[in-house]
């Protein structure tokens, strides 16, 4: 998880942050201004993208691989200046999505494991995912994920689905 949001950051989304093992990245509220990082695409294991409140800008192209995003379940690309039609091709290879089974899901939260040494012993502890989403112009507080959530957000943006 790598959380840097509310940070001023500022210029581009830089690809050092591309990690295979990383499942969540939060952005939002920074001063990025970039296009829309189709590298992050390819990270296998990235299923919640918040990049919200920015200014990410330009038009997003199809996707170049058949395989991207495939773990995505949340992504909010709201509150930034992107224009044009979200490709077709994303919805249709966002898998993890479509094909969430909540009848074989219990309902547990999306958590972070994290040990630590105290006097040489490890300590378990965990830090739950949260994040601020739009819906239907309320901000709404996820201080606790649950697993089985999938959501997009593209309010306040010149984005149109394209199917």
């Amino acid at each position: 998880m790598i959380d840097f949001g509310r940070n001023k950051l500022q210029g581009k989304i830089l690809r050092s942050l591309e990690c295979r093992m990383l499942e969540n990245l939060d952005l939002e509220e920074n001063q990025i201004s970039d296009a829309f990082p189709l590298w992050l695409g390819t990270l296998p294991n990235l299923n919640i993208l918040i990049l919200s409140s920015n200014a990410l800008c330009g038009m997003i192209g199809e996707p170049e691989l058949s395989f991207v995003f495939p773990k995505l379940q949340i992504i909010d690309l709201s509150d930034n200046k992107f224009n044009g039609t979200l490709p077709s091709g994303y919805f249709e290879r966002w898998n993890a999505m479509r094909s969430l089974d909540v009848s074989k899901s219990s309902a547990s939260y999306m958590l972070e494991n994290l040990y630590m040494k105290v006097s040489g012993v490890d300590v378990p502890r965990y830090y739950a995912y949260s994040m601020t989403i739009t819906n239907k112009g309320m901000l709404m507080e996820y201080t606790m994920i649950i697993r089985t959530l999938v959501t997009i957000d593209m309010s306040k943006t010149d984005l149109m689905e394209k199917f």
